[in-house]
């Protein structure tokens, strides 16, 4: 079994926890994705698209299956997924 990652919800969190962890390890480089930059010394910020509808359903699935396997999307699932690749707010 892979190891989880670590995973922040919130832009403070994760800036403070980056932080943390690149002035701990010497040479170290973290990849992290947010809707926001971190705001931290040494960011290199790089814009990524959203995925279309197809690609969405497709990695939702897949993330399911990897939990629950066997898992099936219907259409409630697919709509759900696509609406999150649009933008909508997927953390609380």
């Amino acid at each position: 079994m892979r190891p989880r990652p670590k995973r922040c919800c919130r832009g403070a969190e994760a800036a403070a926890l980056a932080e943390t962890l690149v002035g701990a390890v010497p040479g170290l480089r973290l990849i992290a994705t947010s809707r926001e930059p971190l705001g931290i010394p040494g960011e290199d910020p790089v814009p990524v698209g959203g995925l279309d509808p197809p690609a969405a359903v497709e990695l939702f699935t897949d993330r399911a299956r990897a939990v629950r396997p066997g898992f099936q999307a219907d259409g409630q699932a697919a709509r759900s997924s696509t609406t999150s690749a649009a933008g909508s707010t997927t953390c609380p």
